[in-house]
């Protein structure tokens, strides 16, 4: 065959980068009077997970700012229109053994993770691929040389502190338990939506 090459029909853009937040000192402060609170059960099989965060609280302007500049961009990079926003964030604790099933986020167009404190063994974000029941019923696992995006059911991610991870919001994900005995894996999550 002359001038044979791969051509890729679909695919899924995970953004990742690192944030690195002027006021973060206080924005931690701000985060461990929230831990203290009450908490909620959504994806989180144990572990903590507040209610949805104020925007009106001035310790996350510089926070939401970031997210609403990089979600805008990566949605521009991927030929969306609208302006988008950050429709509701709140605060992830995962101590030894905790996890989350799972789930994705219906109503927004983008979702994401930052990262605050990430132990070692604390557990990758993984994301599945939305073709996996087929992908395991024509290309099982013994008939694969190589996992990459293209044969893969499963992708994971091991954050570092301070990394922000942001996806499309109808991306299935789940988190892994934390094995880190010692310490809590700490974490925001939020949805973009248009404005």
């Amino acid at each position: 065959m002359e001038d044979a090459h791969l051509v890729d029909v679909f695919k899924i853009s995970v953004l990742t980068g690192f944030l690195n937040l002027e006021n973060k000192d206080n924005f931690i402060k701000n985060l461990n009077e929230i831990k203290k609170g009450e908490g909620r059960k959504i994806s989180n099989l144990s572990g903590f997970q507040s209610y949805d965060l104020s925007h009106n609280d001035e310790v996350f302007f510089p926070f939401l700012k970031e997210i609403e500049f990089h979600t805008n961009k990566l949605a521009f990079q991927l030929g969306l229109q609208d302006t988008l926003k950050v429709s509701n964030f709140w605060l992830n604790v995962n101590k030894y053994k905790d996890s989350n099933s799972l789930h994705n986020h219906p109503g927004a167009v983008f979702s994401g993770v930052y990262y605050i404190n990430v132990p070692k063994n604390s557990g990758a974000i993984v994301f599945r691929n939305p073709a996996i029941h087929f992908l395991e019923m024509y290309w099982p696992n013994k008939f694969v040389k190589d996992f990459n995006c293209s044969t893969s059911s499963l992708w994971k991610i091991n954050p570092g502190n301070n990394q922000v991870v942001i996806f499309p919001a109808w991306l299935d994900h789940f988190v892994e338990p934390n094995m880190n005995e010692m310490e809590e894996r700490i974490s925001i999550a939020f949805n973009v939506e248009r404005k």
